[in-house]
């Protein structure tokens, strides 16, 4: 290729080297535009998009100047190549580099302060996206996939994986309501210890940032708070958790006089489960119960995950049996109470729901079983799945929401966090 170029520079009338050099440079620039426009916020998509546009009217441009000077089959073909290979480039390249705007996590340093031995917290982490995208997040997510869940995504494929959560954002019109959901348990949850004459703070803790229930920690410490209680909104036995763990214990607490205890898990709770039954049956009313389907929904976890974090399975699999038991007290056929994944895990919620309804069932209640907070994929994923199974016009389906705010979950969150406190010597009682 250069010494095509080399030939025929003499021969041209009036192209310079300087012109294959633009043609290349927008080429690249056109490749990176455009993975910078699949990947950015929706707001900044207008500046990438008129970027990628100018980008590739350039290389148009200065291969038509290199066409105009050499008037050749073969210079339009060289000129075609830079254009192609330099895009693949750019866009390689881009994609490539996706992973590395994933924010490294901190470890805090907990201040020295006087810590005061009746004052006490409780940390809720909550398992949800950020409540509105953000490019970090996703490339965080990504980069733990790839290296701790065994996945393998090409750097070609990156740059989709970006664009997928942002158009599921987008079908939330831009904004997750699991943040504020959480905010609404956390108040719950204070006026819940209130009542019982603790004076407890209840913050909250995020999973999309590791490194937020070591910062959290620290800033109670700052108060003087020497005893924390911390309960998962979810599986303390998750990947998530796990790393929130890890950057806790390399902030050494009790090296500073503050003492953290993990609470019992929420699913552990009886009443939770009777909770979820009495929900179901509200939605099967004035209907036989011959005729009722359930499917109890999980949001799943890779495989990879799945088999390092067989706690959470264990308490997933309790839970969703006490449940099919107490339906079955209610008349329902326990061939017609499914177990369906959202993601990772089979059978999916689509081919659940098929087989209820395969049963003959006409009224079929979709449950998520254990999820608790509204995530992307309970709010936009778990419809479409539902409406992928194409039932017959007279089987009728209801959804139901995640636990979010429900009374039941804020009671069993707040039982936990009683007894975490009791186990460091705090002065509330379950």
């Amino acid at each position: 290729m250069l010494r095509f170029i080399y030939r025929h520079q003499v021969m041209g009338r009036g192209v310079r080297v300087s012109d294959w050099l633009l043609l290349l440079g927008g080429s690249l620039l056109f490749g990176a535009a455009l993975v910078a426009t699949m990947v950015v916020h929706r707001a900044l998509v207008p500046l990438a998009v008129l970027v990628t546009l100018g980008a590739f009217g350039s290389s148009l441009m200065h291969l038509a100047s290199v066409f105009g000077g050499y008037g050749t089959v073969q210079a339009v073909g060289a000129g075609l190549l830079f254009v192609m290979g330099g895009a693949g480039i750019g866009y390689t390249v881009a994609a490539a580099l996706l992973p590395h705007l994933a924010r490294r996590p901190r470890v805090p340093t907990l201040p020295d302060v006087p810590l005061e031995a009746g004052r006490e917290a409780v940390v809720l982490i909550a398992a949800t996206e950020p409540e509105r995208y953000s490019v970090r997040s996703v490339a965080a997510r990504h980069v733990r996939h790839i290296g701790e869940a065994g996945m393998d995504i090409s750097n070609t494929a990156t740059p989709f994986v970006f664009l997928a959560e942002k158009a599921r954002y987008g079908a939330v019109r831009g904004k997750t309501s699991g943040p504020a959901v959480a905010r609404e348990i956390a108040t719950g949850v204070a006026n819940a210890l209130e009542a019982t004459g603790s004076r407890a703070a209840v913050s909250l803790a995020w999973t999309h940032e590791p490194d937020s229930l070591a910062r959290t920690v620290a800033e109670h410490a700052a108060e003087g708070i020497a005893r924390i209680a911390v309960v998962p909104l979810g599986f303390e036995d998750s990947d998530e958790v796990e790393h929130a763990k890890a950057i806790l214990d390399r902030a050494h607490p009790r090296q500073h006089g503050v003492h953290v205890a993990f609470g019992p898990p929420v699913w552990h709770d009886t009443a939770l489960a009777e909770r979820l039954v009495s929900r179901v049956l509200g939605c099967t009313r004035n209907a036989e119960s011959s005729a009722i389907g359930v499917v109890l929904v999980g949001e799943g976890v890779p495989p990879e995950w799945e088999r390092r974090h067989n706690a959470a399975r264990c308490d997933e699999t309790y839970f969703n049996q006490r449940v099919r038991l107490l339906l079955g007290e209610h008349g329902i056929d326990d061939r017609a109470i499914r177990i369906g994944w959202l993601d990772w895990q089979m059978p999916d919620v689509t081919e659940a729901v098929r087989h209820v309804g395969a049963l003959g069932k006409t009224r079929i209640v979709v449950a998520p079983s254990m999820i608790a907070l509204p995530t992307l994929a309970a709010t936009v994923d778990l419809g479409h799945a539902v409406e992928l199974a194409r039932l017959p016009q007279e089987v009728e389906v209801v959804t139901l929401l995640p636990w979010g705010d429900d009374e039941a979950f804020s009671s069993a969150v707040t039982r936990s966090a009683m007894r975490a406190l009791e186990s460091l010597g705090g002065s509330v009682r379950p």
